[in-house]
């Protein structure tokens, strides 16, 4: 659900960025992002609550992100990123909205 020309973005910036196919499951999803130790960027309202469920490496989360400009949106990402380290983000949801 995420707009994919910010894969290309986030990619410049350095990242490695896995993009799950349009029909998986949210379980699939999390696997995806767990066998990669990846974080789920997602504007999905049903990661906030896997949040509470499932182990992961980080969601980042909002659903509003794609009424924003796609720099606006990575530059919020890198700036959690900045702040936050690989341990801070295991197991936690970041709303992005908060740093924008």
């Amino acid at each position: 659900m995420v707009d994919p020309a910010l894969d290309e973005i986030l990619r410049d910036e350095g990242f490695e960025v896995f993009r799950p196919e349009i029909s998986d499951s949210d379980d699939e999803v999390l696997e995806l992002a767990n066998e990669n130790r990846a974080v789920i960027l997602t504007r999905d309202r049903d990661f906030v609550r896997l949040n509470d469920n499932q182990e992961h490496f980080g969601i980042i989360f909002d659903s509003g992100m794609h009424h924003r400009a796609l720099r606006e949106v990575s530059e919020a990402v890198l700036r959690i990123f900045d702040l936050m380290s690989s341990e801070d983000l295991e197991n936690s949801l970041v709303r992005l909205n908060r740093f924008y």
